[in-house]
């Protein structure tokens, strides 16, 4: 009977077949950001093989997710995240960093193909619902170093509108980042804002507007013309996850993929860096 038990508290880690993700060698990768609803699909089961598909389709070498959970009330107390590790070095990312979740076990993670050098979590002092965060990862990419951060800013208010927390949230972003060089260091800003560029007045968000007063937002410079909607995953119609950079970062291609395996849209880029 103890064995039985000791069996059944053991946490279940799927058996996933190495098919591992392409590592290109010079200066230009594929980056994403993805909010994975907890390890739940659009229809609210739990799924991490489906987010494992949406890796295998778009072969991105860096991927920022957040709704990462430890042991967490908002998806039964499942083996997120050791699930999640387990797919994603199946397929070749050999490094990883994830936040604390705090209160409710909920955090931002980043795997990579690269060497992370170093990584910390800064937390935002706004506290609301849960701890909101962003991690710093120092990622040498073939000789070349670049800075990669991921948040999830406050869902309040929620519909993308301006809200006075999250631009606390912005302006602390901000201070973190500008910590780093903006002019020469490759400097990547990925997540998922909850903010709108653009309200229905026409009129860009003061979230917005601040964080493009320091980073470029990249989908803007390589698809202006593209809406880019990200959210909800089956009939999207607004664009909150955003991924930004330093100036001398280049876009070559920037997609966002149609998948229900969360109740976001993943949002890639194939980025060069200097």
């Amino acid at each position: 009977m103890l064995i039985v038990w000791l069996l059944a508290l053991m946490p279940f880690v799927p058996f996933y077949t190495n098919d591992e993700i392409n590592k290109p060698s010079g200066d230009q990768i594929k980056i994403m950001t993805y909010n994975i609803h907890f390890g739940q699909n659009n229809d609210g089961i739990f799924d991490i093989e489906g987010i494992g598909s949406v890796i295998k389709a778009q072969q991105p070498n860096i991927v920022a997710f957040q709704e990462v959970t430890y042991n967490s009330p908002f998806n039964g107390y499942t083996t997120m995240f050791i699930e999640l590790r387990a797919m994603m070095e199946s397929l070749g990312f050999d490094y990883y960093y994830t936040s604390e979740g705090y209160n409710y076990n909920i955090g931002n993670a980043i795997f990579s193909q690269y060497k992370i050098k170093s990584a910390k979590t800064f937390n935002y002092d706004d506290w609301n619902a849960w701890q909101r965060n962003v991690i710093e990862a120092i990622i040498e990419v073939n000789d070349i170093e670049i800075i990669v951060y991921t948040t999830h800013l406050t869902h309040i208010p929620a519909g993308g509108d301006s809200g006075e927390i999250r631009i606390s949230e912005v302006n602390q972003l901000i201070d973190i980042i500008s910590r780093n060089d903006l002019e020469n260091d490759n400097i990547i800003v990925l997540g998922d804002f909850n903010i709108v560029a653009i309200d229905e007045n026409g009129l860009s968000v003061e979230e917005y507007t601040l964080m493009t007063e320091v980073v470029k937002d990249i989908w803007i410079e390589y698809a202006p013309l593209e809406d880019g909607f990200t959210s909800p995953a089956d009939d999207a119609s607004k664009r909150i996850d955003f991924i930004f950079s330093s100036q001398n970062v280049n876009a070559t291609d920037c997609k966002v993929y149609v998948s229900l395996a969360s109740d976001h849209l993943p949002v890639t880029c194939e980025v060069q860096f200097n």
